[in-house]
């Protein structure tokens, strides 16, 4: 090896000239260099009598002690995950770069959009997460920008990917800590609620809607999936919420016939219980029982409440062939049989004049946590019917709101969404930003969304879900070309060396240099992101590498301050 090649090494130079083979090599020459000089040195100092001899020995062992010494740290330099990264994501060009945080996710650049949209607030003095949150600190692009923070506006719409054990509940905290006003948070484990209820008691009131008792955290609210089925559209709307949940409206036409069928028996059940003063046990009861008179006589007796041709579509789907209803009534058992679970029962029973007031609850900055195990899938219609109830009121009140906005963003951040809240993804992605709701999705794989809501629905949903945070872990081979695509590319030159012989048997060499394009990042290089690293899509035109504080520290750091007098 040259020795300017040894200098380049040693000095972190040359990285996109010299392979990790090559590297390695100069590794092993310069380590095993520096231990056979220590050795030489001590053995030359023990076996001469001469003074001077003993101070040349002491400098040689020095400095092989130095070259050793040095060759083992820029070993552990050089393999480091975040060296590795850094290589990997190779030079500035193709990534956000200054432009983008000046035009577009920089603090300032949100705040702007922020205060086209919300004239009235002095954004200027308001934190800077009233009009964005934080993706996290810029790894990739030029230099001089690592570590500034990438912001996205709350109006967009947020997309995460990443398998279990990727670091997803660890960003959720950070969303949730900055969130300034209310947030819906359903998730399939007590975690997050556990971790972050204390902090956002700080913001405004928290409830916890645990049906199922999962784990030690208690209920503090009860629903009735009945209540407001006295009015035809909410009990239509409410019975679409079940059979969603229920995963029946998903994929295939056949699925969506089935689902038809029990979406008109469960609005007319749900309104015959509304109207009689009943609950959803009624509506469990008549779903076992289809020949009780009882959801007919009700609807019969209530014309002026009851649109028409809803007791005649009842008694068709009542009176057909036996193995025809017996499909119908299997479909609808599926989306109210969380009722069979007396705990859960209890949970849809609120006491007198305990209600849930989404407008107090928009007003205060509320926190409500919904909680259920994704191993019980009974429990997805009930969490599916009251998350959709609460998007459709803040709609409500959003419309009736000066720009029909809400005054302060409601978050969504609907954790393994695909398992608790099948929710309309498409639809809510497609316009949630015009009313001052934000949606964040989190799925395990692209795959989840084709599955739960079809391929169509889910290539919808990911379009429409602008800022993108990749988490390390993705491994489906399909997603990363995606993904990488996704990237764009950029121009590269290589240079290759080539060599001849003349007809005078001279050996000339020569360099020649070609552009091409090549990925920005590569589907490898997404897949093995170090822990607490995200690829961000979307947040500007130029794709980047972030870092970012995991939950756990930023709830350390914020205990401190929430105790603080204020």
């Amino acid at each position: 090896m040259r020795p300017a090649m040894w200098a380049d090494a040693l000095a972190g130079a040359g990285a996109g000239a010299l392979t990790d083979g090559e590297i390695t090599r100069m590794h092993v020459q310069a380590g095993t260099a520096g231990v056979a000089a220590t050795a030489a040195s001590a053995w030359l100092a023990g076996a001469t009598p001469w003074p001077l001899l003993d101070s040349t020995a002491l400098v040689g062992a020095a400095a092989g002690s130095v070259l050793t010494a040095a060759t083992v740290a820029h070993r552990s330099w050089w393999t480091h995950p975040h060296t590795r990264l850094r290589r990997a994501l190779g030079g500035p060009v193709g990534w956000l770069d200054g432009h983008d945080l000046t035009e577009t996710c920089g603090a300032a650049a949100v705040r702007r959009h922020a205060a086209g949209l919300w004239p009235g607030r002095d954004h200027h003095r308001a934190p800077v997460t009233w009009a964005g949150w934080e993706a996290g600190r810029l790894v990739s692009g030029p230099r001089h920008l690592r570590r500034r923070r990438v912001y996205s506006p709350w109006t967009r719409g947020i997309g995460i990917l990443g398998p279990q054990g990727s670091g997803k509940t660890q960003y959720l905290i950070g969303l949730l800590l900055q969130a300034p006003g209310a947030v819906v948070v359903p998730s399939t484990k007590p975690e997050l609620a556990l971790a972050t209820m204390a902090a956002r008691a700080a913001v405004g009131p928290v409830a916890v809607f645990n049906p199922a008792a999962l784990g030690e955290l208690t209920s503090t609210l009860a629903w009735d999936p009945v209540a407001g089925c006295d009015a035809h559209a909410t009990a239509d709307a409410r019975a679409w919420a079940l059979v969603r949940g229920g995963g029946a409206a998903a994929g295939t036409h056949a699925a969506e016939f089935w689902a038809q069928k029990a979406q008109e028996i469960i609005r007319a059940y749900l309104m015959a219980a509304a109207l009689s003063g009943r609950g959803m046990g009624a509506v469990m009861r008549w779903a076992n029982t289809p020949d009780d008179p009882a959801p007919v006589h009700v609807l019969t007796g209530h014309p002026a409440a009851v649109p028409p041709g809803w007791v005649e579509t009842l008694t068709t789907h009542l009176s057909a062939a036996p193995n025809t209803r017996t499909g119908y009534f299997a479909t609808v058992s599926s989306c109210v049989g969380f009722m069979d679970n007396p705990t859960v029962a209890a949970a849809c029973r609120p006491a007198p004049g305990r209600h849930l007031d989404v407008a107090e609850f928009l007003a205060s900055s509320g926190t409500l946590y919904l909680i259920g195990s994704s191993a019980d899938r009974r429990l997805a219609p009930l969490l599916t019917a009251l998350t959709e109830h609460l998007f459709d009121t803040a709609q409500q009140l959003a419309a009736a709101q000066p720009g029909g906005r809400l005054p302060v963003p409601l978050a969504f951040l609907l954790d393994e969404v695909a398992h608790t809240t099948p929710v309309p993804l498409d639809r809510w992605a497609a316009d949630s930003r015009g009313w001052g709701i934000t949606v964040c999705a989190v799925v395990q794989s692209l795959a989840q969304l084709a599955a739960t809501w079809g391929r169509d629905a889910g290539e919808i949903i990911w379009e429409n879900l602008p800022t993108k945070v990749i988490l390390p872990g993705v491994a489906n081979v399909e997603d990363l070309r995606a993904l990488s695509y996704l990237g764009g590319e950029r121009w590269t030159a290589r240079h290759n060396d080539g060599a001849s012989a003349g007809a005078d048997g001279r050996r000339s060499t020569s360099v020649s240099t070609t552009r091409t394009r090549e990925p920005v990042i590569g589907g490898d290089v997404i897949a093995t992101l170090p822990r607490w690293h995200a690829y961000l899509l979307g947040a500007a035109p130029r794709p980047a590498v972030v870092r970012f504080t995991p939950g756990y520290q930023l709830l350390a750091t914020a205990a401190p301050k929430a105790g603080a007098p204020s």
